[in-house]
């Protein structure tokens, strides 16, 4: 709200008017500023690596959630930085994700199932790790 608008509303409030006044248009010769996009915080962060795990397909199939369990496939520790897989698979990708050398966001999310804000789910036939609501 610009200065001129404050100003308004106070003198508004002050004189027992309970509307807010609205402040007039500008004029046509004076130039509005045009709405810039802005990168959010977590884009402008330089990464000098972003080691990605991959879950092979055959790993993630699945008839029922007790089939499935979720392992971290991203160091970002941000949401969908889980995926879900076949638990007697799951040790496939034991210490197959190295995060020593990473530098980049790092959130404050841990979609690791013992953390409780994601579940491992069978979703068609597919295991996810799928945020519990």
């Amino acid at each position: 709200m610009s200065r001129r608008a404050v100003g308004l509303a106070l003198l508004a409030v002050t004189c027992g008017e309970a509307r807010v006044a609205q402040p007039a248009p500008a004029p046509a010769s004076v130039a509005t500023p045009a709405a810039t996009a802005t990168t959010p915080a977590t884009e402008s962060v330089p990464t000098t690596n972003s080691p990605t795990l991959v879950v092979e397909a055959d790993d993630r199939t699945c008839a029922s959630d007790g089939d499935c369990t979720a392992i971290l496939t991203q160091c970002s520790m941000c949401e969908g930085a889980c995926t879900g897989v076949r638990v007697d698979r799951a040790a496939r990708y034991d210490g197959k994700l190295d995060c020593a050398g990473y530098h980049g966001v790092v959130c404050n999310y841990d979609c690791r199932p013992s953390f409780k804000i994601e579940a491992p789910r069978c979703v068609a036939g597919r295991c996810e790790s799928v945020r519990i609501r």
